[in-house]
């Protein structure tokens, strides 16, 4: 085997794939670094009661909006950094076309549909719906948008998630969220 042969057998290895620039980290890490701005707004103006006590409404919003900027902004180094690296050199296939991508380097535009959709939905059922029920309905839908078929598992655990969280929220901090339709209940 000549040194030309093992670089083309070793084109096609995993580790060659995986060094592939991540062309979908800038779009995702500014979509992040958006909704953090929007938090950052909504927690800046945020109307807090001046008997509210310790940790008060405004932490459980500061950590998620540091996360995401964290998030966003480690996406965002990831995407620069992988478009200034140059691919690996490959060895052409007789598979695939040329200047042809890999999975990765592809958006499936009907998965942030889903997702974008689900957010949408739950924005607009949160009030009337309640906590419960539409915090249930943003994990399903979440889930299902990145690929999980498990429907009725997913239901349960965006249940039991919702759960939870009403139950931190209202038990631990007083902060009541969203009740519903099973305000009555």
């Amino acid at each position: 085997m000549t040194s030309n042969d093992n670089a083309v057998s070793t084109a096609h290895t995993p580790s060659a794939a995986a060094a592939r620039p991540d062309r979908g980290s800038v779009p995702l890490a500014v979509v992040v670094l958006v909704v953090a701005a929007y938090l950052t707004y909504g927690t800046v103006t945020m109307t807090v009661s001046p008997s509210a006590s310790p940790p008060g409404p405004r932490f459980f919003p500061v950590i998620v909006t540091v996360v995401a900027y964290v998030v966003g902004l480690l996406l965002l180094v990831q995407g620069v950094r992988g478009r200034l690296r140059p691919a690996p050199a490959e060895a052409p296939d007789a598979d695939a076309g040329a200047g042809a991508g890999t999975d990765a380097d592809r958006i499936d535009w009907r998965q942030v549909g889903i997702v974008v959709g689900t957010f949408a939905v739950f924005i607009l059922v949160l009030e009337p719906v309640g906590w419960l029920v539409s915090g249930a309905l943003l994990f399903t839908g979440v889930s299902y948008g990145l690929g999980s078929s498990r429907h009725l598992v997913n239901v349960g655990a965006g249940l039991a998630l919702s759960s939870v969280i009403q139950l931190a929220f209202a038990g631990g901090l007083g902060l009541p969220l969203p009740a519903g339709i099973l305000a009555g209940v």
